[in-house]
Protein backbone atom coordinates (compact mmCIF):
# COMPACT_ATOMS: atom_id res chain seq x y z
CA UNK A 1 0.00 0.00 0.00
CA UNK A 2 1.53 3.28 -1.19
CA UNK A 3 1.92 6.09 1.68
CA UNK A 4 0.05 9.59 0.85
CA UNK A 5 1.51 13.03 2.55
CA UNK A 6 -0.08 14.72 5.21
CA UNK A 7 1.68 17.51 5.88
CA UNK A 8 4.97 19.23 7.72
CA UNK A 9 5.28 20.69 11.13
CA UNK A 10 7.59 22.61 12.89
CA UNK A 11 7.09 20.15 15.95
CA UNK A 12 5.50 16.43 15.63
CA UNK A 13 4.42 15.00 18.67
CA UNK A 14 3.42 11.26 19.06
CA UNK A 15 1.32 10.44 21.76
CA UNK A 16 -1.39 12.31 23.53
CA UNK A 17 -1.24 11.93 27.03
CA UNK A 18 -0.18 14.17 29.69
CA UNK A 19 3.01 14.95 28.61
CA UNK A 20 2.10 15.34 24.86
CA UNK A 21 -0.77 17.64 25.80
CA UNK A 22 1.69 20.11 27.63
CA UNK A 23 4.52 19.27 24.40
CA UNK A 24 1.96 20.12 21.90
CA UNK A 25 0.48 23.22 24.04
CA UNK A 26 4.08 24.24 25.08
CA UNK A 27 5.21 24.37 20.90
CA UNK A 28 2.08 25.99 19.76
CA UNK A 29 2.38 29.03 22.57
CA UNK A 30 6.04 29.31 21.12
CA UNK A 31 4.55 30.16 18.02
CA UNK A 32 5.39 26.72 16.30
CA UNK A 33 2.96 24.84 13.87
CA UNK A 34 2.35 21.73 15.98
CA UNK A 35 0.42 17.98 15.19
CA UNK A 36 -0.71 15.59 17.82
CA UNK A 37 -0.95 12.15 16.63
CA UNK A 38 -3.10 10.01 19.37
CA UNK A 39 -4.28 6.51 18.97
CA UNK A 40 -7.30 6.41 20.78
CA UNK A 41 -10.74 8.86 19.99
CA UNK A 42 -9.90 11.06 22.60
CA UNK A 43 -6.47 12.71 24.44
CA UNK A 44 -5.67 12.81 28.36
CA UNK A 45 -4.05 8.91 27.98
CA UNK A 46 -3.51 7.75 32.13
CA UNK A 47 -5.21 10.52 33.33
CA UNK A 48 -8.52 9.30 32.11
CA UNK A 49 -8.11 5.60 34.21
CA UNK A 50 -9.68 7.99 36.06
CA UNK A 51 -7.21 7.69 39.65
CA UNK A 52 -6.16 10.43 41.28
CA UNK A 53 -3.54 12.72 39.82
CA UNK A 54 -0.70 12.84 41.69
CA UNK A 55 2.21 15.43 42.45
CA UNK A 56 0.83 18.87 42.18
CA UNK A 57 1.61 19.40 45.85
CA UNK A 58 5.22 18.57 47.90
CA UNK A 59 5.24 17.61 51.60
CA UNK A 60 4.63 20.37 52.88
CA UNK A 61 1.49 21.01 51.14
CA UNK A 62 2.90 24.01 48.82
CA UNK A 63 1.89 23.97 45.10
CA UNK A 64 5.22 22.75 43.08
CA UNK A 65 4.11 22.23 39.86
CA UNK A 66 2.82 25.33 37.77
CA UNK A 67 2.81 26.19 33.94
CA UNK A 68 0.72 24.31 31.47
CA UNK A 69 -0.19 21.77 33.72
CA UNK A 70 -1.64 24.88 36.64
CA UNK A 71 -3.46 26.36 33.57
CA UNK A 72 -5.10 22.63 32.55
CA UNK A 73 -6.04 21.75 36.20
CA UNK A 74 -7.50 25.31 36.55
CA UNK A 75 -9.72 25.45 33.76
CA UNK A 76 -10.67 21.64 34.70
CA UNK A 77 -11.38 23.75 38.39
CA UNK A 78 -13.20 26.38 36.59
CA UNK A 79 -15.73 24.23 34.72
CA UNK A 80 -16.22 21.56 37.96
CA UNK A 81 -14.65 18.98 36.00
CA UNK A 82 -11.49 18.87 38.64
CA UNK A 83 -11.03 18.96 42.55
CA UNK A 84 -8.40 21.18 44.39
CA UNK A 85 -5.21 20.04 45.02
CA UNK A 86 -5.61 17.88 48.23
CA UNK A 87 -2.24 17.12 50.68
CA UNK A 88 -2.02 13.35 51.17
CA UNK A 89 0.19 11.31 53.71
CA UNK A 90 1.33 8.51 50.74
CA UNK A 91 1.39 9.92 47.51
CA UNK A 92 2.03 14.05 48.87
CA UNK A 93 -0.92 14.93 47.24
CA UNK A 94 -3.86 14.17 44.98
CA UNK A 95 -6.40 15.68 42.54
CA UNK A 96 -9.48 14.41 41.47
CA UNK A 97 -11.17 14.98 37.96
CA UNK A 98 -14.09 13.94 36.10
CA UNK A 99 -12.93 11.53 32.58
CA UNK A 100 -15.25 12.23 30.30
CA UNK A 101 -15.70 16.35 30.39
CA UNK A 102 -11.78 16.25 31.01
CA UNK A 103 -11.35 14.83 27.40
CA UNK A 104 -13.53 17.51 26.05
CA UNK A 105 -11.66 20.67 27.86
CA UNK A 106 -8.53 19.16 26.80
CA UNK A 107 -9.30 19.00 23.18
CA UNK A 108 -10.71 22.70 23.37
CA UNK A 109 -7.60 23.79 24.84
CA UNK A 110 -5.78 22.25 22.25
CA UNK A 111 -7.87 23.59 19.54
CA UNK A 112 -7.78 26.65 21.11
CA UNK A 113 -3.88 26.80 20.59
CA UNK A 114 -3.99 26.31 17.32
CA UNK A 115 -2.67 22.42 17.31
CA UNK A 116 -3.67 20.36 15.06
CA UNK A 117 -4.77 16.84 16.78
CA UNK A 118 -4.91 13.38 14.61
CA UNK A 119 -7.11 11.34 16.60
CA UNK A 120 -7.80 7.65 15.66
CA UNK A 121 -4.06 7.83 14.26
CA UNK A 122 -0.92 5.51 15.23
CA UNK A 123 2.65 5.74 14.23
CA UNK A 124 3.65 3.10 12.70
CA UNK A 125 7.04 3.98 11.43
CA UNK A 126 9.45 6.87 10.56
CA UNK A 127 11.26 8.32 7.71
CA UNK A 128 15.08 9.30 7.93
CA UNK A 129 18.54 7.61 7.82
CA UNK A 130 22.15 7.93 9.12
CA UNK A 131 20.08 8.80 12.89
CA UNK A 132 18.30 11.77 11.51
CA UNK A 133 14.33 11.49 12.09
CA UNK A 134 12.50 13.55 9.25
CA UNK A 135 9.29 12.28 9.58
CA UNK A 136 6.91 9.88 10.56
CA UNK A 137 4.51 7.50 9.08
CA UNK A 138 1.14 7.09 10.37
CA UNK A 139 -1.95 4.52 10.11
CA UNK A 140 -5.38 5.56 9.89
CA UNK A 141 -8.56 4.33 8.48
CA UNK A 142 -7.78 6.72 5.94
CA UNK A 143 -5.14 5.13 4.63
CA UNK A 144 -1.18 5.22 5.38
CA UNK A 145 0.69 8.42 5.21
CA UNK A 146 3.67 10.13 6.13
CA UNK A 147 4.12 13.34 8.40
CA UNK A 148 7.41 15.38 8.17
CA UNK A 149 8.54 17.60 10.52
CA UNK A 150 12.07 19.75 12.09
CA UNK A 151 11.24 18.29 16.00
CA UNK A 152 9.75 15.22 17.16
CA UNK A 153 8.94 14.33 20.80
CA UNK A 154 7.59 10.37 21.83
CA UNK A 155 5.19 10.96 24.06
CA UNK A 156 3.91 7.55 23.67
CA UNK A 157 4.61 6.04 26.47
CA UNK A 158 6.19 2.91 25.44
CA UNK A 159 9.04 5.09 23.53
CA UNK A 160 6.90 3.61 20.02
CA UNK A 161 8.49 6.62 18.16
CA UNK A 162 12.13 5.80 19.55
CA UNK A 163 11.94 2.06 19.05
CA UNK A 164 10.12 2.25 15.10
CA UNK A 165 13.01 4.39 14.45
CA UNK A 166 15.34 2.10 15.18
CA UNK A 167 17.05 4.38 18.03
CA UNK A 168 18.39 2.42 21.47
CA UNK A 169 16.27 1.62 24.39
CA UNK A 170 16.00 -1.27 26.71
CA UNK A 171 13.36 -3.10 28.79
CA UNK A 172 14.05 -3.90 32.36
CA UNK A 173 13.75 -7.48 33.48
CA UNK A 174 12.10 -6.22 36.50
CA UNK A 175 8.39 -5.35 34.94
CA UNK A 176 5.96 -3.71 37.62
CA UNK A 177 2.59 -5.57 37.74
CA UNK A 178 -0.13 -4.05 35.38
CA UNK A 179 -3.58 -2.99 36.95
CA UNK A 180 -7.01 -2.88 35.23
CA UNK A 181 -8.88 0.03 36.93
CA UNK A 182 -12.52 0.09 37.84
CA UNK A 183 -15.35 2.22 38.78
CA UNK A 184 -17.34 1.34 41.78
CA UNK A 185 -21.03 2.73 41.78
CA UNK A 186 -23.83 2.81 44.48
CA UNK A 187 -21.32 3.27 47.40
CA UNK A 188 -22.57 4.80 50.87
CA UNK A 189 -20.52 7.38 51.34
CA UNK A 190 -20.64 8.59 54.35
CA UNK A 191 -21.36 5.00 55.86
CA UNK A 192 -17.97 3.86 53.74
CA UNK A 193 -16.68 7.61 55.31
CA UNK A 194 -17.70 7.56 58.97
CA UNK A 195 -16.23 3.33 59.13
CA UNK A 196 -12.89 4.76 57.92
CA UNK A 197 -13.24 7.70 60.79
CA UNK A 198 -14.19 5.10 63.78
CA UNK A 199 -11.73 2.45 62.82
CA UNK A 200 -8.08 3.80 62.23
CA UNK A 201 -6.94 0.35 63.64
CA UNK A 202 -7.38 -0.88 59.95
CA UNK A 203 -4.74 1.53 58.55
CA UNK A 204 -2.51 1.62 61.27
CA UNK A 205 0.73 0.30 59.56
CA UNK A 206 0.14 3.07 56.92
CA UNK A 207 0.91 6.86 56.95
CA UNK A 208 -2.80 7.47 56.78
CA UNK A 209 -5.20 8.96 60.01
CA UNK A 210 -8.63 9.53 60.51
CA UNK A 211 -8.43 13.09 59.98
CA UNK A 212 -7.72 12.39 56.53
CA UNK A 213 -11.01 10.92 55.69
CA UNK A 214 -13.14 13.89 57.10
CA UNK A 215 -13.47 15.84 53.88
CA UNK A 216 -15.28 15.15 50.53
CA UNK A 217 -12.70 13.71 48.79
CA UNK A 218 -9.37 11.10 49.46
CA UNK A 219 -7.18 8.27 48.78
CA UNK A 220 -6.74 5.44 50.79
CA UNK A 221 -4.00 2.59 50.26
CA UNK A 222 -4.91 0.42 53.22
CA UNK A 223 -7.29 -1.82 55.00
CA UNK A 224 -5.17 -5.22 55.43
CA UNK A 225 -6.45 -6.65 58.21
CA UNK A 226 -10.05 -6.92 55.88
CA UNK A 227 -8.37 -8.28 52.92
CA UNK A 228 -6.40 -10.96 54.90
CA UNK A 229 -9.76 -12.03 56.89
CA UNK A 230 -11.68 -12.35 53.18
CA UNK A 231 -8.48 -14.36 51.88
CA UNK A 232 -8.86 -16.27 54.93
CA UNK A 233 -12.50 -16.96 54.08
CA UNK A 234 -11.75 -18.42 50.81
CA UNK A 235 -11.96 -15.15 48.39
CA UNK A 236 -9.06 -15.01 46.05
CA UNK A 237 -8.05 -11.60 46.19
CA UNK A 238 -4.98 -10.43 43.84
CA UNK A 239 -3.62 -7.80 46.47
CA UNK A 240 -3.02 -7.43 50.03
CA UNK A 241 -4.02 -4.22 50.96
CA UNK A 242 -7.34 -2.03 49.45
CA UNK A 243 -6.64 0.82 47.39
CA UNK A 244 -8.44 3.34 45.82
CA UNK A 245 -10.42 7.00 45.72
CA UNK A 246 -13.17 9.30 45.38
CA UNK A 247 -14.33 10.19 42.22
CA UNK A 248 -16.51 13.46 40.90
CA UNK A 249 -20.27 11.55 41.89
CA UNK A 250 -20.89 11.40 44.99
CA UNK A 251 -21.61 7.69 44.94
CA UNK A 252 -18.93 6.18 43.23
CA UNK A 253 -15.22 4.97 43.88
CA UNK A 254 -11.76 4.38 41.96
CA UNK A 255 -10.75 0.50 42.88
CA UNK A 256 -7.40 -0.22 42.00
CA UNK A 257 -6.43 -3.77 43.60
CA UNK A 258 -6.65 -5.78 40.26
CA UNK A 259 -3.09 -6.92 39.57
CA UNK A 260 -0.99 -9.18 37.03
CA UNK A 261 2.31 -10.24 36.95
CA UNK A 262 4.98 -10.63 34.11
CA UNK A 263 3.33 -8.20 31.58
CA UNK A 264 5.47 -6.68 29.35
CA UNK A 265 3.47 -3.57 28.08
CA UNK A 266 5.11 -3.99 24.24
CA UNK A 267 3.83 -7.36 24.31
CA UNK A 268 0.35 -8.63 22.16
CA UNK A 269 0.29 -11.57 24.02
CA UNK A 270 0.88 -10.07 27.68
CA UNK A 271 -1.32 -7.44 26.95
CA UNK A 272 -4.35 -9.89 25.77
CA UNK A 273 -3.11 -11.97 29.02
CA UNK A 274 -3.56 -9.42 31.35
CA UNK A 275 -6.78 -7.66 30.21
CA UNK A 276 -8.80 -11.19 30.05
CA UNK A 277 -7.45 -11.96 33.53
CA UNK A 278 -8.03 -8.38 35.20
CA UNK A 279 -11.55 -8.45 34.18
CA UNK A 280 -12.46 -11.83 35.84
CA UNK A 281 -10.76 -10.31 39.06
CA UNK A 282 -13.25 -7.78 39.06
CA UNK A 283 -16.34 -9.89 40.08
CA UNK A 284 -14.18 -10.87 42.85
CA UNK A 285 -13.49 -7.49 44.05
CA UNK A 286 -17.10 -6.48 43.99
CA UNK A 287 -17.80 -9.46 46.29
CA UNK A 288 -15.19 -7.76 48.59
CA UNK A 289 -16.62 -4.24 49.19
CA UNK A 290 -20.25 -5.50 49.42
Amino acid sequence: MSAGYYGSYDVVVAGGGPAGIVAALAAAREGKRTVLIEKAGFVGGMMMLPLAVLGFLDEHGNQVVEGIPGWVFSELQREGFGSAHYPSPRHKSYTIIDPEPTKRVLLDMLDSSGVTVLLHTTVVGTVGGEGRLEGVVVHSKSGIDIITGQTFIDATGDGDLVASGGFGFSISPELQPATLIFRLGNVDFNTFQEWLVAHPEMYADTQFKPEHFTRRHFNLSGLKPLVDEAKKDGLELPISRVVCCTSMRDDEIVVNMTRETHVNGVNRDDLTRAEISSRRQIPLLEQFFW
